[in-house]
Parts: structure tokens; sequence; C-alpha cells
């Protein structure tokens, strides 16, 4: 998912309708801008990654090019809408330089494979005949529930360690004197946590980061979301 889809997705969960005019920033930061109860907000969204995670973020930002490269190659024809899931092999680097070839290649891939009817509950699996950078391609039926094209495995957190924590929410509060804070009345940071199944996320206890001790930072909000599955939110301030 996108920073704007995960942003989205995390407001839609979390406030309802309650969130108004959000809108990303291009020359960033803040990266969005949006109305909470008749007041002017600010967000910073960021990732979490485990020791080593800025490769894999290398590695992602590349894959996500082809994503969104092969669906705009697809939906330059009249083609059905669709829900397609990417499996990259981990140990292929991809290359910039080909990244329009893989988008082309690929797109024509998936429209010679769409199924010309879809059950309700009809998806395809493939993984067999794919470019040696995909381990898997899923398609299924378009739903207004998962309506994006996505890579799955994508990052993985197996530990949240306390100090790198800090660190992320320290080297995140410094940009706030990027942008004057008189600009909007509150200033929130979204912190989101990519993982596979096996995290402690899930036992995450906001006390526990408490008594540990956050550093010292001027959002007036900070949270801390999994998108695994379902969103689970803490708000850590």
């Amino acid at each position: 998912m996108s920073e704007k889809e995960q942003t989205e997705y995390f407001f839609n969960y979390l406030f309802e309708d309650n969130i108004q005019n959000l809108k990303e920033i291009e020359n960033d930061p803040p990266d969005f801008e949006f109305i909470y109860n008749g007041s002017s907000c600010s967000l910073e969204h960021t990732r979490y990654y485990n020791s080593g995670g800025e490769k894999i973020k290398a590695k992602k930002v590349l894959q996500n090019e082809i994503i969104k490269g092969t669906y705009d190659q697809y939906n330059l024809k009249d083609n059905p809408p669709i829900t397609v899931g990417f499996v990259f092999e981990n140990h292929i680097n991809l290359k910039r330089k080909e990244i329009s070839s893989y988008c082309k290649k690929l797109s024509e891939f998936i429209i010679t494979n769409v199924p010309k009817e879809f059950n309700d509950d009809n998806s395809l699996s493939i993984e067999f005949g794919l470019p040696k950078y995909l381990k898997r391609l899923s398609i299924s039926k378009y739903s207004h529930e998962y309506s994006f094209w996505q890579s799955y495995k994508a990052y993985m957190v197996k530990d949240l360690d306390f100090k790198r924590l800090n660190n992320l929410i320290q080297k995140k509060s410094i940009n706030l004197s990027k942008y004057s804070k008189c600009s909007y009345r509150y200033n929130w940071l979204l912190i989101i946590i990519e993982r596979e199944e096996y995290s402690n996320y899930s036992q995450f206890s906001k006390s526990k980061f408490l008594n540990y001790g956050m550093t010292e930072n001027n959002f007036d909000r900070i949270y801390l979301a999994s998108m695994k599955h379902r969103p689970e939110c803490f708000r850590i301030k």
C-alpha cells in the first residue's frame, strides 16, 4: 500500500468520518494535512524497519514502481478491473533502468492470463511462466474492500526495539522545524509497522514503552499502527 492508501485506511478505521480535506503535500514535510474537529492538522507518515531494513526499503521502492507502472500500463486499455498480488523473489536484484520494460511485459502477461469470467470467490494463482523476479502472482476479481495492486510479505519486523522506535520519533520531530508549527493547530505522527506473521507487535504495551521512556518530541499525537490483515492501532502520545 502507498503512504496515501495507508493513511486513508488508518483514518477510515480509527476516525471514520471525522477527518476532512485530507491532502497529500508534494513538497513535504509534512506528508499530509487535514481538518480534524474543525482544526487544521499535519501528519508525518513513516515506517518502522528492523535492523537492516533500509536495504529492504530500497528494494521495496523499486518493487512499488514496477507495480504502479504495470497498473498504469494495464489501464491504458479497456481491461476489466482486477486485484493483483505480487510476491517478489528476494534474491533477484531489480534494475531501475529496466523498470519500463518490466512494466510493459508484465502488463501484457497479466492481460493474457486474466480469466474471461470470474465467479464471486474466484481467483487465479500463477507460479509458472513468470518473470524471474516474481515468485507468485495472484489475480482476483476487483472488490471495493481490496481495490489495490500490492506486494505481499514486503517487510519483516520480528521485534519492536524501543530505542530504534525512539530514534525514529526524534528524527521525525526534527522535521517539525522545517515548517511552521503555527501553520497547523496540531501535528501528528503515524508510524506504520509492516510485518510478516511473527512479531511482538501484538504484545506491544503502551505502558511498557512509556516506562522505558519516550524521547522528547513536539508532536501532539503519535500513533503506532500495523496494517497486517486488519489495522491494529495504539496511540502512544
